[in-house]
């Protein structure tokens, strides 16, 4: 059963550490690399937004604004819930993680079971569709401190223009 889940990034792994049940006897951890959070945060998203009745309901136009109404809706509801482990606390779970293969989402009623993949173990549990908006929020916010996520190009306030302008260069 997944009562808790703490991710933290290590620069030395340059992976992210998942530990589940922090400090409780059915503690288990794993090592996430780069492509499988990646793979996880793109295919996740697009499966909370199959499952969602409010996003297949809303009109094309709107269902990115549906879609990101939910996630905000989750992530309030769960804030309250939020704390931060302390480093000392995630020692002896990065000594014992393995590296994670798998992760498994399926949609159960209203609710979602997670079940986490390594060679030699494994651990699942159920939850609610906002739990699920907040472990993704999570995941993405220690992606974004390993800078896996590409640089959004900046948005230019001035209008393109057509005329060519000849190429400065520098020694």
């Amino acid at each position: 059963m997944i009562t808790s889940v703490t991710f933290a990034y290590h620069v030395h792994e340059d992976r992210i550490l998942a530990a589940i049940n922090l400090g409780r006897p059915e503690e288990w951890s794993c090592w996430m690399t780069r492509r499988l959070v990646l793979t996880l945060l793109d295919r996740a998203g697009k499966f909370l937004a199959d499952t969602s009745t409010l996003v297949q309901q809303a009109s094309a136009e709107l269902r990115d604004d549906m879609i990101a109404f939910e996630r905000e809706a989750a992530i309030a509801k769960t804030a309250r819930a939020v704390s931060r482990a302390q480093s000392s606390a995630l020692k002896t779970p990065a000594s014992e993680a393995e590296l994670l293969l798998e992760i498994d989402l399926a949609q159960r009623g209203e609710r979602f079971r997670l079940k986490f993949r390594a060679k030699n173990s494994s651990v699942d549990g159920v939850v609610a569709k906002a739990e699920l908006e907040r472990i993704l929020q999570m995941l993405k916010t220690e992606g974004a401190r390993a800078n896996w996520f590409p640089a959004d190009a900046p948005v230019s306030a001035k209008p393109v223009s057509s005329e060519k302008k000849p190429k400065r260069f520098r020694h």
